[in-house]
């Protein structure tokens, strides 16, 4: 089979079971510069970034912007460590390519609580299980993982990409976020994250 007949084959029918894809998150730039007619970056600076008071955050895309002090990612090699940064694909966006800060996390956070950015109703359904076609809910709505953590309602997600490795969790019913950016590819932000969290709750 080509390459060009793989890629037109699903995995298996939509509604039948629950995958986490890349590629679709990285399809989703395309549909917004389509309908938006911006750039992905610009986009995302002038309906997110800026409207928050997101001042020290952009999407770092093939054209490689200049980011002041950023931090660089590293493994951890024969107990010392080595530059893991690089990597021919650091320029798709979509499932990547947001360098932030923690206090511009926390400004997206708190949005997160109001309808400036969308509406109470969107918001109610991102924040929503999946349900498949037979029926069954799924731990996964609009780009969030839903579970509990001790009895707390808790929607988060994480990521790795070579030398970094991060993770959030928002628990609502505590008005509690706990935010991990690591640049230690060996890192295991939601273990810390649980422990954060239960330093909070006693």
């Amino acid at each position: 089979m080509t390459y060009e007949g793989r890629i037109k084959r699903s995995l298996f029918p939509p509604g039948e079971k629950y995958e986490y894809s890349n590629p679709a998150y990285e399809a989703l730039p395309l549909i917004v510069e389509s309908v938006s007619g911006l750039g992905f970056a610009d986009f995302m600076k002038s309906q997110l970034f800026e409207p928050i008071g997101m001042q020290d955050s952009l999407i770092h895309d093939h054209n490689r912007p200049s980011i002041e002090r950023r931090v660089m990612g590293y493994s951890q090699v024969n107990g010392g460590y080595e530059l893991n940064d690089d990597d021919p694909l650091n320029g798709i966006t979509g499932s990547g390519g947001q360098y932030s800060t923690l206090e511009d996390f926390y400004h997206w956070d708190q949005t997160l609580y109001t309808d400036k950015l969308v509406s109470e109703e969107t918001l109610k359904r991102v924040f929503s299980r999946a349900r498949l076609n037979n029926g069954k809910e799924i731990d996964y709505g609009f780009g969030w993982r839903l579970d509990s953590y001790k009895g707390h309602d808790r929607i988060a997600h994480g990521a790795s990409w070579v030398g970094f490795n991060t993770a959030i969790s928002r628990y609502p019913g505590l008005k509690l976020t706990v935010i991990i950016l690591s640049n230690r590819a060996e890192y295991n932000p939601v273990a810390v994250s649980d422990q954060l969290t239960d330093i909070f709750l006693e």
